[in-house]
């Protein structure tokens, strides 16, 4: 077991302004990738280079996505690959909604070579916790886990607005006390998809216990 490293606004790209949450990590070469939100409100994105034992090595870029105009913030980003290309999805903030976008990404210098709004008819007001999957070069995204609906995007090209349409909704064959909201983007290790999701249930006085979970 490797001793756990703790990430902060001390020990990480200390020049960035606000905190360090909400990250998410993807291979890259021989490093890493690591991103993160800043901040609770006003929220922007930014990644950072890792070497291969998980240091910083001080290399940082702003993922420059649009704030104001009725953006309050981009939030929750999430690394994933489709066809070997690297994507970033996030969080947008509007107020009194939120909605997944995501945006096609430039690896070698991380700048965003095209952004997009899924379109879902009949979703959420508050959209947020989808899991992408490359599914034979398809994006597909993990809608809910319980039951277990996956939603389909357009094969590309795309439009900056692709519509998204149901593809499976399939029962969880489990017995798990709580919620189930995604979490990191799913893995493939040895044949299974890997999906790490958060959850959780109620305590007497109320609160809500938060846990970490896989299936």
């Amino acid at each position: 077991m490797r001793e756990t490293i703790r990430f902060d606004e001390s020990n990480l790209c200390p020049a960035i302004p606000g905190i360090r949450f909400n990250c998410s990590l993807i291979e890259s070469g021989d490093e890493f990738l690591f991103v993160f939100r800043n901040a609770w409100k006003r929220s922007e994105i930014y990644a950072a280079w890792l070497d291969k034992d998980f240091k910083p090595t001080g290399r940082w870029r702003k993922i420059e996505l649009p704030i104001g105009n009725g953006i309050h913030g981009n939030e929750d980003p999430r690394w994933f690959r489709i066809n070997n290309q690297l994507y970033l999805w996030y969080v947008r903030f509007m107020g009194r909604s939120t909605h997944i976008n995501y945006a096609r990404i430039n690896e070698e210098t991380l700048e965003v070579e095209q952004r997009y709004w899924p379109v879902l008819y009949g979703g959420n007001r508050y959209e947020k916790n989808w899991q992408a999957v490359d599914h034979d070069g398809v994006l597909h995204f993990v809608y809910t886990i319980n039951p277990h609906m996956i939603i389909k995007s357009p094969e590309p090209p795309l439009g900056d607005d692709p519509v998204v349409t149901v593809e499976y909704n399939t029962p969880f064959n489990g017995n798990v006390e709580g919620t189930m909201r995604g979490g990191a983007t799913p893995i493939l290790h040895r044949g299974e998809l890997y999906s790490f999701y958060h959850g959780h249930t109620r305590q007497e006085n109320g609160r809500r216990l938060y846990f970490c979970s896989l299936y």
